[in-house]
């Protein structure tokens, strides 16, 4: 019984102890602080942990990333290496394209030279044109001089292509020149349909009949030759007495001047010439009626356009009307040349609504003007 209540002052005594020490502040504070030193300490080894974890973390990151970096740096390389052999094999593609690049030049150069004997052969204007051959000078096209008698004839290309001959060479009247309205008009009219070779030519009908000559022996070609007035009488002369031509294209031919009949020229023309007359219906220097007394006695064959309205000169009333009608006889030439149907030997233009009109050619004889 006695051990039993030994045993229970003890506990009071320990409660009361702890009920004390509750009471006691600053025995509480001793307690706080030592239970803060405790807590402290975790957010000490917590950061620790962090610390250590991230530092650990952070150099294994840092070394995956120096392999992820290194291991990819690499690729790249043999990326960029092989992109470079890559590059290398285009440069010698390149380098083979620019090898084959002379030889296609050389294709083209030969290329060239098959056009240019295309170009030789191309002007057979019909079957009946002649045959082309090679110009001499280099100049195709536009103004050139020919020498003669110690001086030099002015004379002009039109529409011509290299190594070709014209189709036509042609001269203008007296009193003209190369570059008056008349001899251009037509020359122009001409060039449209076919390459032509226009000359100035001396005072007298001898001295321009071997100034036409040296032209032909110039150009090598005299197969169709034409003039206009005097110079239609220049041409007419000079093809009766050279057997290569085979054609004469005569405008404004003058049969009469001052009262004088000059027939005989167009009597002279032999029969192996085609002849084409281009004719105004108003024109004094050929009267209808005597023009076709002359020409019902020729030998050679011949075709005749009458431009209505026109004078000895081309020209109308109206200078629009003037134009047009000297560019359409130099078309009409042109195409007659290249088609000469002897069963339709007879044409007119006509003014029709402001412009020129070629009418088609009709056959048998030439009706009234």
């Amino acid at each position: 019984m006695s051990g039993f209540l030994s045993k229970l002052e003890k506990g009071f005594e320990s409660i009361k102890e702890k009920l004390d020490h509750d009471d006691d502040p600053k025995a509480q504070q001793q307690q706080q602080q030592q239970q803060q030193g405790s807590y402290g300490s975790g957010p000490v080894n917590s950061g620790s942990y962090y610390n250590h974890n991230n530092n650990n973390n952070s150099g294994d990151y840092n070394q995956n990333n120096g392999q992820y970096n290194n291991q990819q740096q690499s690729q790249y390389g043999q990326q960029n290496s092989q992109y470079g052999q890559q590059q290398s094999q285009y440069s010698q593609q390149q380098q083979n394209y620019g090898q084959q690049a002379p030889q296609y030049g050389q294709q083209q150069f030969q290329y060239g030279q098959q056009q240019q004997s295309y170009g030789q052969q191309a002007p057979q204007y019909s079957s009946q044109a002649p045959p082309s051959t090679t110009y001499s000078n280099e100049n195709v096209n536009g103004p050139f001089e020919v020498p003669f008698n110690g001086k030099t004839i002015p004379a002009e290309r039109k529409s011509c292509r290299p190594g070709c001959k014209p189709l036509m060479l042609w001269t203008h009247g007296a009193g003209g020149g190369l570059n008056d309205d008349a001899t251009q008009g037509f020359a122009n009219g001409f060039a449209e349909l076919a390459p032509i070779v226009v000359h100035e030519a001396q005072s007298n009908l001898e001295n321009r009949v071997a100034c036409y000559k040296a032209m032909t022996e110039h150009e090598g070609y005299a197969t169709y030759i034409g003039g206009r007035s005097m110079g239609s009488r220049t041409a007419a002369t000079l093809a009766t007495h050279t057997p290569e031509t085979k054609a004469v294209v005569l405008v404004s031919y003058p049969l009469f001047n001052n009262g004088e009949c000059r027939e005989q020229i167009m009597l002279d023309l032999p029969a192996r010439l085609d002849v084409l007359f281009i004719l105004g219906s108003k024109d004094p220097m050929n009267p209808c009626k005597k023009f076709e007394e002359v020409r019902a006695r020729m030998k050679a064959r011949s075709w005749v356009c009458i431009v209505q309205g026109a004078a000895h000169m081309m020209d109308m009333v109206h200078d629009h009307a003037t134009k047009d009608m000297r560019r359409q006889s130099g078309r009409v030439a042109a195409e007659w040349l290249q088609n000469r149907d002897p069963s339709k030997t007879f044409s007119v233009i006509k003014m029709q609504e402001g412009k020129a009109v070629v009418h088609p050619w009709e056959h048998n004889e030439m009706p009234s003007w």
